[in-house]
């Protein structure tokens, strides 16, 4: 549904789940809103889904990563291209449940990579494309 509006009468939550029917997302996302008669709203974080997740896939320039998890501590992002040599290294700090960031990959050759990130608690890996 584009541009969806809601007008509640009392406090209500709505529950979203997005997906993407083309191969250009790797993921499904689920969000839980509270929308209040008042005007305001807000998002559970809880309600994120745990895991790593990449968007577009297959990437041209740039690769949106969002990192879900309960820990807040430094993490290490690491690209394996498939020879499994790490072509792109970034340390964030990760500072809430989600981390969303944008990885440069202009640059790196057309194929397949690994991206994986590195928490004290949790570590995550996912393939995706470079077109």
């Amino acid at each position: 549904v584009a541009n969806p509006i809601a007008t509640p009468s009392a406090t209500t939550t709505y529950t979203l789940t997005e997906s993407s029917p083309s191969s250009s997302c790797s993921s499904s996302n689920t969000i839980t809103l509270t929308v209040n008669n008042c005007g305001g709203s807000s998002i559970a974080e809880s309600s994120l889904e745990e895991g790593l997740h990449v968007f577009p896939n297959p990437a041209k320039d740039e690769l949106n990563i969002h990192f879900v998890s309960q820990e807040n501590s430094e993490v290490l992002l690491l690209i394996f291209n498939a020879e499994g040599k790490m072509v792109r290294q970034e340390k964030l700090n990760k500072v809430s449940t989600l981390l969303e960031h944008k990885a440069a990959v202009n640059g790196l050759a057309n194929g397949m990579y690994q991206l994986k990130v590195v928490g004290s608690k949790k570590n995550d890996v996912i393939s995706f494309e470079i077109r």
